[in-house]
């Protein structure tokens, strides 16, 4: 009786400093989820040391200046050295109250998870963590059981009182959805431990959902992006399907959207891009496999996905001689992100070919092909005209359509944003050889 009622008196002590903004939080990894989130939290009035590993990012962030599209300048300024404090060095956190840990999960070349950055900050956090307790949240999306496997027993060692939580993230870089009115998915090691988190981040987002397990929360975040995997992988084996049956499939799907339910439409492309939807469903893959099972689907998925760029290859093929011009390189429209970008492995099978590509994107001045550095050109109608193909690697706003559409070369348009046109190669029309 006693125990437990020294645990709710901690907790009511926690939830009082918290309260009253007495506290320092640090948000470990401040890329394109822990930037956003550490500038939230000091917006709100905690101090924040925000911390990363990378020199070049601190030295950007302590001169106010971003390095992610989604976060402009003036959000930095406007709590630099007020409630946010940008640091690389470890002992900045001793003092440190909340730890937020949203560092990278990527997978190893054989397709499993990389858990190496989280080990990582785990070991930093444990170097100077010397007395007090802690809260510490994950916000990295993990294989099943990680939180609780893991994550857990590592603190566990150092013997001492903590609270442990899994929230994971939901921002969805370049929409204009505010990412704190999205609902907070949050689990807890153990009821103390959700009981604290749910307060914390209840002084930060506008809906927190508590659920009952680490695992659980872990599987939100997979079941979440396999989904969209799933579904991008059947848009575009549908679309193949259509095309040989004549049919262009953007209107059979924009048809299927008068449906009032049970239809969410997905469109076909390139395949899967980003940070999330091409690496995190194959986290389901490994865990099924240690557990006896086969997630075919998923494995199936990634197969479609991944050949999506050869596909296009294929088909761009009988149109080349020399010269490819790209609009678009990055993974999204209106979104300076490279990260598993399907038109970049285009570029790198098309130089590998020994072809000469020039590329213009107006979120991104530079690109890393194969080792070497590949600079955007501004498009010209000369520029244009000597090349033997156009494609669009990505559907930006902002892209000059009237100029590719005026210049008489053949174009790839694997959007279908382009209007009929005999030059236009697209599952909406014109010829594709599958």
């Amino acid at each position: 009786m006693e125990r437990k009622q020294s645990l709710v008196e901690n907790i009511s002590s926690f939830k009082k400093r918290i309260k009253n903004r007495e506290i320092e939080v640090s948000v470990v990894g401040l890329g394109y989820v822990g930037l956003p989130l550490s500038l939230l939290i000091a917006r709100k009035g905690f101090k924040v040391r925000a911390f990363d590993i990378s020199e070049e990012r601190i030295n950007l962030l302590s001169k106010g200046k971003s390095y992610i599209v989604d976060v402009e300048d003036k959000e930095i300024s406007d709590v630099l050295g007020k409630t946010f404090f940008p640091t690389n060095t470890k002992k900045d956190l001793k003092n440190v109250d909340v730890f937020i840990v949203s560092v990278p999960t990527p997978l190893n070349k054989n397709k499993t998870p990389n858990l190496k950055y989280i080990n990582m900050a785990i070991r930093d956090i444990k170097s100077i963590w010397k007395e007090g307790e802690r809260l510490f949240i994950f916000e990295s999306t993990l294989p099943p059981g990680t939180t609780e496997e893991i994550i857990y027993k590592k603190f566990s060692k150092k013997g001492k009182k903590f609270y442990l939580c899994f929230s994971p993230e939901r921002i969805n870089p370049g929409s204009e959805y505010p990412f704190y009115e999205i609902p907070k998915v949050m689990s807890g090691i153990d009821e103390d431990s959700l009981n604290l988190g749910v307060y914390f981040y209840s002084n930060i987002f506008s809906k927190i959902v508590p659920v009952s397990s680490t695992k659980t929360a872990e599987l939100v975040k997979l079941l979440e992006n396999t989904y969209r995997f799933i579904n991008i992988s059947f848009i575009n084996e549908f679309a193949k399907l259509c095309h040989l049956e004549g049919v262009d499939v953007f209107e059979v799907i924009e048809a299927a959207k008068t449906k009032p339910y049970g239809f969410n439409a997905f469109y076909p492309g390139w395949g899967a891009g980003g940070e999330c939807i091409p690496t995190v469903p194959l986290f389901l893959s490994k865990r099924s496999r240690g557990l006896g099972m086969r997630f075919s689907m998923v494995e199936d998925a990634d197969i479609i996905n991944e050949s999506m760029p050869l596909f296009w290859h294929r088909v761009l093929k009988p149109y080349i001689k020399e010269r490819i011009f790209v609009f678009g390189v990055s993974y999204k429209k209106d979104v300076g992100d490279l990260r598993n970008s399907p038109p970049l492995k285009l570029i790198e099978i098309l130089i590998e070919k020994g072809l000469k590509v020039n590329f213009y994107d107006p979120f991104i001045e530079k690109i890393k092909v194969n080792g070497e550095e590949l600079k955007g050109i501004k498009p010209t109608k000369e520029l244009i005209k000597n090349s033997d193909v156009i494609v669009i690697g990505t559907n930006h706003s902002t892209l000059p359509y009237d100029l590719i559409l005026s210049s008489g070369r053949p174009v790839l348009d694997p959007f279908g944003v382009l209007p009929p046109s005999p030059f236009v190669i697209s599952f909406s029309h014109g010829k594709i050889e599958i």
